[in-house]
C-alpha cells in the first residue's frame, strides 16, 4: 500500500448535500449507539460471544465510521446551520466509538 492509498478522494458535495449527509448521518448514528448499547449490556459471556461471531461486521463498522467522518469535516466549511450539524454528527460518532470501546473492553453499563 503506498502513501497515496492511506488518503480518500475528497467529497465533491454541494452545501445542501453537506446537511442532508450529515442529518441522515446524525440519525444513523443515534441508531448505532441504541443497537450497540443493547450489545454492551449483554453479559460479559454473551457479549464476548457476540463479539467474536461480528467482528467482520465490526471492523467494517469502524472503516466506514472513519470514512463516513470526511462528511462532518465538510461541515465546518459550511454554514451555521451546517457546522451545528457537524458538531452534532461528532458527538454521536464518539457516542458509537464511547460504546464499541465498552463492548470490546467489558464495561457493563453507561456512564451517566
Amino acid at each position: 500500500m503506498e502513501d497515496d492509498d492511506l488518503f480518500l478522494p475528497p467529497l465533491q458535495l454541494s452545501p445542501n448535500q453537506v446537511k442532508t449527509e450529515l442529518f441522515a448521518g446524525i440519525h444513523q448514528l443515534a441508531g448505532m449507539t441504541n443497537q450497540l448499547e443493547n450489545i454492551m449490556l449483554l453479559p460479559r459471556k454473551q457479549r464476548d460471544s457476540w463479539v467474536k461471531q461480528n467482528r467482520d461486521r465490526l471492523n467494517q463498522l469502524i472503516d466506514r465510521l472513519s470514512e463516513h467522518s470526511q462528511i462532518a469535516l465538510k461541515g465546518v466549511d459550511g454554514d451555521m446551520q451546517t457546522m451545528q450539524l457537524s458538531m452534532e454528527y461528532v458527538s454521536h460518532l464518539r457516542d458509537v466509538m464511547n460504546v464499541m470501546h465498552s463492548i470490546f473492553y467489558g464495561k457493563k453499563s453507561l456512564k451517566a
